[in-house]
């Protein structure tokens, strides 16, 4: 029989190879032991992903003769991730975190993961 940590370390690594996949740098929290309380990043967060995506900035000459040109440029995505499995459980400390220090930030992205084990599929909430 598998233990409630492991099944959920279980479902933290799928989700780390998910992402690795997609070309994400993935740092997960430490393997959860028996007489550590809380090992979440920031308390809730139990992933940070990290990307660098290409993006095409316009510039617009001020002069009307000149056509606008487009350079190519990077951007920094981040994803904080809680991970569950198999039900949402309650995500309000993690909501919270996100209205305090990212809300409306278009590069970082909080979400939930959640795995269901009889269904074998995986399901992602936005924050």
């Amino acid at each position: 029989m598998v233990s409630s940590r492991q099944k959920g370390r279980q479902t933290e690594l799928r989700v780390k190879k998910i992402l690795e996949a997609e070309g994400w740098n993935v740092c997960l929290t430490d393997m959860p032991q028996k007489f550590k309380k809380n090992q979440d990043f920031f308390g809730c967060w139990d992933i940070i992903a990290i990307k660098k995506q290409p993006r095409m900035d316009i510039i617009q000459h001020l002069s009307g003769n000149s056509p606008d040109k487009y350079v190519q440029s990077t951007e920094t995505i981040i994803k904080l991730i809680q991970v569950k499995t198999n039900s949402w459980g309650d995500l309000r400390e993690c909501k919270a975190f996100k209205e305090e220090y990212f809300y409306n930030h278009e590069f970082v992205s909080c979400e939930a993961w959640q795995w269901n084990s009889k269904k074998k599929e995986m399901k992602i909430r936005k924050l």
